[in-house]
């Protein structure tokens, strides 16, 4: 289990992670609606990233999580103890009962019930996908994370998931929703040095 992320731009821009600017414009687009996915390969820093962003998000805004080991920790509190956000938080849980099992699939589709602001999809693997861009295309802001080689390269890991769906759409209308549903991709890379950096946008 990695430790819980909390990081400050300030952080990020020592770390070389990325310009003071670039993490302006992706913390503009989750405030204001736009869907953000963030392309790279494990290690590459793509969670605390998310951390950064989410915490730079308005605090009257309603944030539900999905992930499948709790790693983002964005609740906060004030010196008296009182919540100055809204955040739920949640996991995944395998079990030797298939019955049993809460995957992804199952916590996206509970997330639209709560009408969140935010819906956060960490590490996209599977058919989740298919339902992560029909939320990002119906209102939803979804921050969600990946692996992929490229930023351009992580549409086509996108559709690819959703096609595990079992859908029956063609794949040039599929590739447009998916284009649709997440018009921002962040590509991320760990340099020989050590150092994380957002490469592409």
């Amino acid at each position: 289990r990695q430790r819980m992320a909390k990081v400050t731009k300030q952080q990020l821009v020592d770390w070389r992670t990325a310009a003071p600017e670039m993490l302006d414009f992706l913390a503009l687009c989750v405030n204001f609606g736009v869907s953000i996915g963030l392309a790279g390969k494990t290690g590459s820093g793509k969670t605390t990233d998310i951390s950064y962003l989410l915490g730079a998000a308005d605090t009257a805004k309603r944030i539900y999580t999905i992930e499948e080991t709790r790693e983002l920790d964005l609740f906060s509190v004030d010196d008296q103890g009182n919540a100055q956000n809204r955040v739920i938080h949640t996991c995944t849980r395998p079990s030797d009962m298939e019955s049993a099992d809460v995957d992804m699939n199952d916590l996206l589709r509970k997330a639209l019930r709560f009408s969140p602001d935010i819906i956060v999809v960490a590490e996209m693997r599977g058919a989740e996908a298919m339902t992560a861009q029909e939320a990002a295309r119906t209102g939803h802001t979804v921050v969600t994370s990946l692996h992929a080689n490229s930023a351009r390269k992580a549409y086509g890991r996108i559709l690819s998931m959703c096609q595990m769906s079992g859908t029956h759409i063609s794949t040039n209308i599929l590739m447009g929703f998916v284009a649709e549903a997440f018009p921002i991709m962040v590509f991320k890379k760990q340099s020989p040095d050590g150092t994380r950096r957002i490469m592409e946008i």
